[in-house]
């Protein structure tokens, strides 16, 4: 899929998962989620190189961006959503993932996650970039190789190579 390419329904599911993992608001609306896929959406459209990059791919590049997504959720804390990739947010001294899920929870967005979920979702925050959206596209969102590199924009092998990298890293890590 290219720039031109149309943007299945799939797509969008994986851009408002996205969406809703990386945001960090009490005050998400699902308005507010429906107006930051619409901006996430337009700004990938406008700044995606035509070069064979995917939309979806410029998508998940910008909701990766913590600074422009909190910036679009009214009343968010500053920069509110890179405390995910810090040891603890400022909110009763809660891991970042914990504090996402309990304001998600909170507002009926998602369901709490367990503790083993929350450890899970850390893990794939800290990993490199390309090794977390391989895993998140073909792990969580169950892409194939093949659909992933369509996705991103690059190669399958790559993707092979990030995924298995992603998969080898977050095993080494639960189990020791």
């Amino acid at each position: 899929m290219t720039m031109t390419d149309s943007f299945t329904s799939r797509d969008l599911d994986a851009v408002k998962r996205r969406i809703k993992w990386s945001v960090t608001s009490r005050y998400l609306t699902p308005s507010d989620l429906d107006d930051i896929v619409g901006d996430v959406l337009l700004a990938a459209a406008r700044t995606a190189p035509t070069d064979g990059v995917t939309i979806a791919a410029a998508a998940i590049t910008n909701t990766s961006r913590p600074r422009y997504i909190s910036r679009k959720v009214k009343d968010a804390e500053p920069y509110a959503s890179s405390y995910r990739f810090g040891d603890a947010s400022r909110v009763d001294g809660l891991s970042a993932s914990e504090y996402d899920d309990a304001v998600l929870w909170s507002h009926g967005h998602a369901a709490s996650a367990s503790d083993a979920e929350a450890t899970i979702r850390d893990l794939i925050a800290r990993l490199p970039a390309g090794e977390s959206r391989a895993f998140t596209l073909c792990g969580e969102f169950g892409y194939t190789l093949e659909q992933a590199a369509s996705v991103l924009g690059i190669s399958r092998s790559t993707v092979d190579r990030n995924f298995k990298r992603a998969r080898a890293t977050l095993q080494q890590a639960l189990t020791h």
